[in-house]
């Protein structure tokens, strides 16, 4: 019933960093990436989350799912389903800010208020939006080209970097984010 590698993957992950105190571990919220989208590979998603978030748990490893450039998680709204599937508090949220920009249903700023006490850490790029004749643009986009507001978004503090955050992942939630209306 685990037809994914990714499974194989986090048994192996686990093991390798439990001893050098990793505690949270990113995943790609992606049913799958190569093959054809089913109800199967939906159901196979949740069965093998669950797997998954209780080997971490196991560990006091911390899983959070990313929000994606694809349809089946590109919204916190769908991780929040996805963490009620799970009900677990080992499961979190790992939103892109760029991937969430990009998507056009998604209300970013309140979304990332209503969500604050399931983000365990932020991903900040920019994307180009998804729209009726685009498919959107989300990856390799230079900072600033696209619309994504993380330079804007990211850091209202004045103990961040704005330029170094914008170019990497901003970390664990250490600070409130005042994210623009």
């Amino acid at each position: 019933m685990l037809p994914f590698a990714d499974l194989a993957s986090l048994v192996f992950i686990l093991a390798l960093v439990t001893p050098f105190v990793r505690r949270n571990i990113q995943l790609a919220g992606y049913d799958v990436y190569y093959e054809p989208k089913t109800l199967l590979s939906r159901e196979y998603f949740v069965e093998n989350l669950r797997k998954c978030v209780d080997m971490a748990a196991k560990k006091l490893v911390m899983l959070s799912i990313e929000t994606m450039d694809d349809p089946f998680i590109n919204s916190l709204d769908k991780v929040t389903y996805y963490k009620s599937q799970v009900r677990s508090p080992w499961l979190q949220a790992y939103p892109d800010v760029g991937n969430l920009t990009a998507w056009p249903t998604n209300d970013v700023g309140r979304k990332i208020e209503s969500n604050i006490d399931n983000i365990v850490a932020v991903h900040l790029k920019d994307t180009k939006p998804v729209g009726e004749t685009s498919k959107g643009v989300f990856k390799r986009v230079p900072s600033v080209r696209g619309r994504s507001t993380s330079r804007r978004a990211c850091v209202s503090s004045n103990d961040w970097d704005t330029r170094a955050a914008t170019r990497s992942r901003c970390g664990p939630m250490s600070r409130r984010i005042r994210w623009p209306r």
